[in-house]
């Protein structure tokens, strides 16, 4: 991460600014990764949209002048590391309430060294990826390495977040193992996580890392596409078909691998609610299943 970290400062001064450039520069950091911004609402949107990969000054008598300040630097200490700097002299009580809402450190800007600068951003950078990795681990679904029901509504909401900004169609894909049940009761229900995991392993072959690929729970998959084009759904959906069809041509199961698939679409421009569209894609993929039959022929 620190190779490619950016440093943004949101500060009231640029004399504080050109105090954290010269003590990073003097530490072995490229000013070109650095950037000041001196409005708060400015500095809060160049970091949203530095993708996780910056560190955050932020002049703390600045942001906590601001409304929703709390919930802003909770927010934000998601996705990046931050340090508030100050003016004053020795931590106090006040520090240790910031700290709780995801910051790493709080500086006083007249006491601190190149050195200890430096040690300070590693330390940040450290805490945040350790704390990344713990809230991943909570998103994951054990079995497949997919994201679980949870992680799979964060990413998702996040994409539509992206949906929106930049005006691109989303479908959702509400999907069902068929023949689950079967596999459980008549071979075992160790058959039936293998079951699960060949199912996981093949959406992961068709769907782009930038899809947002879940197991909901049991034997139900979703997946969160965005497009430039709507067209370009039918065509993932058609990937999908034929991907099933080269797995169950190479007969790793002995029976088929088959999926009943429902999908519904937000296009361009229309108000995007996932747990609508997700509501959609489900119905639509029961009236699928119940089309077919879904009936199982052993191989």
């Amino acid at each position: 991460m620190e190779a490619e970290l950016q440093f943004i400062f949101i500060v009231k001064k640029m004399e504080d600014s050109m105090l954290l450039r010269a003590m990073l520069m003097m530490a072995g950091y490229d000013k070109k990764l650095m950037t000041s911004v001196y409005r708060w609402r400015d500095g809060v949107e160049r970091a949203a949209a530095g993708n996780g990969k910056c560190l955050l000054f932020m002049d703390k008598a600045f942001a906590q002048d601001e409304p929703d300040y709390e919930g802003k630097v909770r927010e934000l200490a998601l996705e990046m590391p931050i340090i508030l700097v100050e003016d004053a002299g020795a931590a106090n009580q006040a520090d240790s309430e910031v700290i709780e809402l995801g910051v790493q450190e709080v500086l006083s800007l007249r006491e601190i060294t190149s050195n200890y600068l430096a040690k300070a951003v590693q330390h940040a950078v450290e805490r945040h990826q350790m704390r990344q990795q713990i809230r991943e681990t909570a998103l994951v679904d054990t079995l497949t390495g997919l994201y679980n029901r949870r992680g799979f509504f964060k990413r998702a909401e996040q994409a539509v977040a992206v949906a929106t900004r930049l005006n691109m169609s989303v479908m959702v894909l509400f999907m069902d193992v068929d023949h689950m049940k079967w596999v459980n009761d008549t071979l075992s229900h160790q058959e039936g996580d293998v079951l699960l995991v060949e199912a996981a392993n093949v959406l992961r072959t068709v769907f782009r890392s930038t899809d947002v690929i879940g197991r909901l729970g049991g034997d139900e998959f979703a997946v969160l596409l965005l497009r430039q084009q709507e067209s370009a759904g039918q065509r993932a959906t058609g990937r999908l078909q034929a991907a099933l069809h080269k797995y169950n041509s190479k007969r790793k199961l002995s029976y088929p691998l088959s999926l009943s698939i429902g999908q519904a679409e937000c296009l361009k421009g229309q108000t995007i609610d996932l747990e609508t569209l997700l509501a959609q894609a489900d119905e639509n993929m029961y009236k699928v299943k119940k089309r077919n039959g879904a009936r199982l022929r052993r191989s």
